[in-house]
């Protein structure tokens, strides 16, 4: 299996359950029911039993994405810095994963279940944790027809321990990746690279989950803001990223191209970007031993000079495919058949141009 396929099963798993959340968000306060006490602007068709299944679903699938995202950091970390092949992050970290996220993306959807406490809010146009109606909590002669008082409190808690875990699991991989491939690399344009690209996921991790931990805290008028804004758009931040990713990948290996030519490319032929990785920050370490490659085999001595050049002096094309792919399987990189392919394809299309150059340059 290649490479890319696990990182692709992760954020695949991960957008499932992203747009099943989102499927709940669509619905709003459809599921409610119909004799709600609050004046909602939408209308509400629903019973306890719905609305119970939208709180539970979006609880589900909130746990689920929080987990997913921690592996998908994990995974980063430990292929990147650490270089653990992807055969032994599958056998090993996959497994755990599951056994792991299941009960726990399932414990607080059922603990609160159990309360009745997945019930209408007065803040949000869907069914979440908090006591019906909420206005028991302040008002002694209201009486509190599903949840408790304890609710309120145990929801903060239950929504603050997970999204504080993922926030600096991220921070912590990120920082951990960010000194591996820029402290140890004086390019300073993949040093922007890579701190964009770290930039991107804490953004996309900590904008919505940052946002639900304020508004679990604070309940303000701007937490609820906030969360409402930014809460749903987790999904949308992860396709921006891999669509970020993948014309980087391209431009990577096809650096005679402008970003908008790339970005062209992708909207109107995405075929040819099924190949490259889902991660430019893969590309990086990958383009760094395809230059070290390119480096040692160009001053090796495989080829004559007379074989290794062309009549006009330029490296004929026989002899720098001949010299990539000797370098290819000679070198052990510790990479998956599949970056050896890329690393290929990478060199191929360096040599091209520079054969290209040479070219004009003769002329």
């Amino acid at each position: 299996m290649s490479n890319f396929a696990l990182t692709n099963r992760i954020i695949f798993f991960m957008s499932i359950w992203d747009a099943i959340a989102s499927l709940c968000y669509a619905v709003t306060t459809l599921p409610m029911p119909s004799d709600v006490v609050y004046d909602y602007a939408g209308p509400s068709f629903g019973n306890t039993k719905t609305c119970e299944a939208q709180s539970f679903i979006l609880l589900v699938a909130a746990g689920f994405i929080l987990m997913s995202n921690i592996l998908l950091n994990i995974y980063y970390l430990c292929t990147i810095r650490y270089n653990v092949k992807q055969e032994s992050f599958q056998k090993y970290a996959e497994p755990i994963f599951l056994m792991v996220a299941i009960p726990l993306s399932l414990m607080t959807p059922i603990h609160f279940a159990m309360k009745e406490a997945l019930n209408p809010s007065p803040y949000y146009s869907f069914c979440l944790i908090g006591v019906y109606p909420s206005e028991c909590l302040t008002n002694n002669e209201i009486e509190c027809l599903r949840g408790d008082q304890d609710t309120d409190f145990q929801s903060r808690y239950f929504a603050a321990i997970p999204i504080g875990i993922q926030i600096s699991v991220l921070i912590f991989t990120m920082l951990l990746i960010i000194y591996s491939t820029c402290i140890k690399n004086n390019d300073s344009e993949e040093k922007a690279a890579v701190a964009l690209q770290a930039f991107m996921y804490i953004c996309a991790c900590f904008l919505p989950w940052g946002s639900t931990a304020l508004n679990a805290f604070t309940n303000t008028n701007f937490a609820n803001l906030c969360f409402l804004v930014f809460g749903p758009l987790q999904g949308f931040f992860n396709l921006l990223i891999f669509v970020y990713h993948k014309v980087y990948a391209y431009k990577n290996f096809n650096n005679f191209l402008y970003t908008t030519d790339v970005i062209k490319i992708f909207l109107t032929s995405p075929e040819k970007f099924k190949d490259q990785y889902v991660s430019g920050i893969e590309n990086i370490e990958i383009r760094n031993q395809s230059l070290k490659i390119r480096d040692i085999h160009f001053k090796s001595q495989d080829c004559d000079e007379d074989e290794f050049h062309s009549n006009d002096g330029i490296p004929s094309r026989a002899a720098s495919r001949k010299l990539v792919e000797g370098a290819i399987a000679s070198i052990d990189l510790s990479i998956e058949p599949s970056s050896a392919r890329d690393v290929e394809h990478f060199l191929d299309k360096n040599l091209d141009i520079s054969l290209e150059d040479g070219t004009k340059q003769q002329s």
